[in-house]
């Protein structure tokens, strides 16, 4: 699954990623990989996406009304309009002014959500680099690995309870370790279990010497990320 990052400024759309899939057929109309958005003469914004199976026709559609309400639902062939998340994403009066993020992948897996400025460069003072909006509590698997070249590793950081289990090669050892110091010699697994959480940050870094990739996502179900902001900032004072 890939995201692209579409800004939204003065009721138009502008993208500074270079992706061959991205159509910007008009300022106020983009398409991308099965996504076709649309900012409406009354200011509504609407995304929609659409695949078809053997039992019908999918259809994954976000709406942001001009009164800061947006809705992301989705539509099964037989079955009644499933809201897979609501909630206001600016606040009345304000400009639709921000980022779109959007994926792509299987239609029932795909998402999309709306940051405004305010909450883009909160995502930046922490070094987010992306948001899923789904529940929090759940086993994030990574690798941890040291050879002198290069590292990879997994660090996990939440308001809930995290259970850590290391599992070194050959054979097995468990233990938990504290929050900041997850960055183990050797190679092997790391599993963190999360829960009573509202939110976590999974942190995942890769580097053989060569390439190197880096992942920091927040996993949560709130809607409005400015309910977290100072759970968010108490954690990452720690570290």
């Amino acid at each position: 699954m890939t995201t692209i990052r579409i800004n939204i400024n003065e009721g138009g759309f502008f993208s500074e990623e270079n992706d061959c899939n991205l159509e910007l057929n008009s300022p106020t109309h983009v398409l991308w990989k099965g996504w076709d958005c649309k900012i409406q003469q009354d200011g509504n914004f609407v995304c929609e996406a659409a695949e078809e199976k053997e039992n019908g026709t999918y259809i994954i559609r976000y709406v942001i009304q001009s009164n800061g309400f947006a809705k992301l639902t989705l539509k099964r062939p037989e079955s009644k309009v499933e809201v897979l998340r609501k909630g206001f994403v600016i606040r009345k009066g304000q400009n639709l002014s921000g980022i779109m993020v959007l994926s792509d992948g299987e239609i029932e897996k795909r998402y999309a959500y709306f940051t405004n400025n305010y909450i883009q460069e909160m995502l930046n003072k922490f070094g987010i680099t992306n948001i899923i909006f789904e529940n929090p509590n759940q086993v994030y698997k990574g690798k941890t690995s040291y050879n002198g070249k290069g590292e990879a590793y997994q660090r996990v950081f939440s308001d809930g309870i995290i259970e850590r289990k290391y599992r070194n090669y050959p054979g097995s050892k468990e233990y938990l370790e504290s929050p900041l110091n997850d960055r183990t010699s050797g190679k092997g697994e790391i599993c963190h279990k999360v829960s009573n959480a509202t939110w976590a940050v999974v942190e995942k870094s890769y580097n053989d010497g060569n390439s190197h990739f880096f992942s920091k996502i927040l996993y949560t179900e709130v809607i409005d990320l400015r309910v977290i902001e100072e759970s968010l900032i108490e954690q990452f004072k720690k570290v």
